[in-house]
């Protein structure tokens, strides 16, 4: 039988019975986790004793294991418009992993501030990759335009660019922080220019013949989003 309980102050992520004689602890890594494991004659009143024993012994290895991964707190980050815990943690390579609450990334060098920068405009661009293609299928089928090239870069002062010579779109990265209703809107806007270069009247009656909701996409691309 496998419970998850607080025990002695410390919250155990699994308690396990078994046919044994002792009563085994460890603390697991990567984060420290708590397992015991014990006879099933020993009562919880006997386990609160025997952990709490151990105290000093728990927080010393939990805090060599905060040291060995090299855990770091850094508020939060957003991805399709719904805020997630960032942390980031020391490993033998650059990657991430997204959880239910939280976003990973994990390094293997000095988390520097240029590494950090890199790892997080990487997530993004990845995130956008991955929903692209489907965007672009819904915007070209809500205007009936289309352009030759799709092609993503981090931008400091646009959501995105249109050469209508070339007919390539260009998409700020940092879209994939915000809501999907945004990214759609943004490839809208951009096909539209294909029709007419310039933001004019004639300009926004087409964003809004094609997307009607594109006021509350900019509203929403107003927002800061670190």
């Amino acid at each position: 039988m496998k419970t998850q309980r607080t025990i002695a102050s410390f919250s155990l992520s699994l308690i396990k019975r078994k046919n044994q004689k002792n009563i085994i602890l460890k603390v697991t890594p990567p984060f420290g986790d708590l397992v015991l494991s014990a006879p099933f004659h020993i009562s919880n009143k006997d386990l609160e004793a025997f952990v709490e024993a151990r105290k000093d012994w728990i927080i010393k290895n939990q805090a060599k294991f905060a040291k060995a991964r090299n855990t770091r707190d850094e508020g939060l980050i957003y991805l399709w418009g719904r805020a997630y815990k960032l942390e980031f943690i020391k490993d033998n390579k650059n990657t991430f992993k997204l959880c239910d609450s939280k976003i990973i990334f994990f390094y293997k060098d000095d988390l520097s501030r240029p590494l950090k920068d890199k790892l997080l405009d990487d997530f993004y661009r990845k995130s956008l990759e991955a929903r692209i293609a489907e965007a672009i299928k819904e915007a070209e089928d809500l205007t009936g335009l289309r352009a030759d090239a799709y092609r993503l870069r981090k931008m400091k002062t646009r959501w995105g660019s249109c050469n209508t010579s070339k007919r390539r779109v260009w998409l700020n990265t940092n879209l994939a922080k915000y809501e999907p209703i945004c990214l759609t809107y943004v490839l809208v806007h951009e096909l539209c220019h294909l029709l007419e270069p310039n933001h004019g009247k004639r300009f926004y009656a087409l964003v809004e013949r094609f997307f009607p909701e594109y006021k509350k996409a900019e509203a929403l691309l107003k927002e800061p989003k670190p």
